[in-house]
């Protein structure tokens, strides 16, 4: 396939090139010159154009692989299991209606888990998800949490778990 480039989409292009970040050097008191360079990812045959012209242009070219050895072998760490994840913040929907209730754990996601299961089955007031089942009758959906945020520090767990809660309009937070 030939590359063509109308005069206006060459034009457009190198401005959008020239917009990159550039290095300027003095080479005498009188001539200042400007020389850019601008990273774009390989494609035999298409890139050795685009060189060649924006070599044209005082352009240095740099490619950059589309696909590198890291994004082609998989990681070597092995994944943690959502309940087994420690200092979180996590987020629990409402089966019934739109609230959710946000919180942070330092422990294990499926101890905190365990926990509020109990609160709800044994109506515990102290809980905002067990307050919500009891004066909604509406089903908490444990079996879905969703991990917003990760911190192993405690402050910041308390600062993300507030900025999480006030972020969301349907935030439950024991008035309902």
């Amino acid at each position: 396939m030939p590359l063509y480039m109308s005069g206006s989409a060459m034009c457009s292009f190198i401005a959008f090139l020239s917009r990159t970040e550039c290095q300027t050097s003095r080479i005498s008191l009188c001539f200042h010159t400007v020389i850019c360079f601008v990273i774009l990812p390989y494609a035999k045959g298409f890139s050795e154009r685009v060189a060649n012209v924006l070599r044209g242009f005082s352009i240095k070219v740099a490619h950059k692989p589309i696909r590198t050895i890291s994004n082609i072998l998989k990681k070597p760490k092995d994944k943690i299991e959502n309940e087994a994840s420690r200092g979180i913040v996590y987020k629990i929907k409402c089966k019934d209606c739109d609230c959710v209730y946000v919180g942070q754990t330092s422990r294990a996601l499926k101890t905190r888990m365990k926990e509020h299961t109990k609160a709800i089955a044994t109506l515990d007031k102290n809980y905002f998800l067990a307050k919500h089942h009891m004066l909604n009758g509406h089903q908490i959906d444990l079996n879905n949490v969703e991990i917003i945020d990760r911190s192993s520090v405690w402050k910041q767990r308390l600062i993300l778990e507030a900025w999480y809660s006030v972020r969301d309009r349907n935030m439950y937070n024991g008035i309902q």
